[in-house]
């Protein structure tokens, strides 16, 4: 698994890997609301050879934003499911706010995000 860790370190780092849409949207909302999670989808966070989107080191929090399309595919979802087993298995929580909740800024989705800061449930993969 090292290797695998180092082979993705080294294409992250040579595609110079940039925030998605609403990668960005949760980044000002994370901004905007005080929430203490970085945004490490950049490839500074690896785990096991898993890039998290956000990362609360402190906490071992992780929230991960999956887009509509691509992770309704059934190998894409068969590999989010490995991943979240795998941040589970080094102690980190995992949050997964979908694309289409970022369409609708709303309370419901800040109060999502901070109960999850102060509590650290998991959500769990639809």
């Amino acid at each position: 698994n090292d290797y695998r860790t180092n082979q993705l370190n080294k294409i992250i780092n040579s595609l110079k890997i940039k925030p998605t849409k609403p990668e960005r949207i949760l980044t000002e909302i994370i901004h905007q609301n005080n929430f203490r999670f970085d945004y490490v989808g950049d490839g500074k966070v690896i785990i096991k050879g898993f890039n998290p989107d956000f990362f609360n080191k402190e906490k071992k929090l992780i929230i991960e934003v999956f887009g509509n399309y691509w992770h309704n595919q059934e190998k894409v979802a068969e590999r989010d499911k490995e991943r979240l087993k795998t941040y589970s298995k080094y102690g980190y929580n995992t949050l997964i706010i979908w694309e289409h909740e970022l369409l609708k800024i709303n309370k419901e989705l800040i109060n999502k995000i901070k109960n999850f800061e102060e509590i650290g449930k998991l959500e769990v993969l639809k």
